[in-house]
């Protein structure tokens, strides 16, 4: 869903509330999503252009809902986040002054 709808912001975000709603709980769901790239995809669409300021915003949110969700061996999700860019990348919004304070408090609990 999310590599057929790259494009669809929308689609993008409702497909990162659901890998939360699909991992939620569920060690083998959380496995096999991160093992079929879904981190990548989840931060893809936590990256994706969006007109709306809003709707970027809660999109970002939902990514991170998502991503914290995955984080089944920290030690083996820090590596694999790091080298990806995506730590950092986290940092570098959490830094920001003008990233809202619920995106901020989100990226904090990763």
């Amino acid at each position: 869903c999310m590599d057929t709808f790259q494009e669809h912001r929308i689609v993008q975000s409702e497909a990162c509330t659901a890998l939360h709603a699909i991992c939620n709980n569920s060690p083998q769901n959380k496995e096999q999503v991160w093992r079929l790239g879904g981190v990548d995809r989840i931060f893809r669409a936590y990256n994706s252009y969006c007109w709306s300021e809003e709707m970027s915003t809660t999109t970002k949110i939902r990514a991170c809902v998502a991503i914290n969700t995955l984080l089944y061996d920290c030690r083996v999700v820090s590596d694999d986040l790091r080298n990806k860019g995506i730590i950092l990348k986290f940092e570098e919004e959490y830094s920001d002054a003008t990233v809202s304070g619920e995106l901020r408090q989100v990226i904090q609990d990763l």
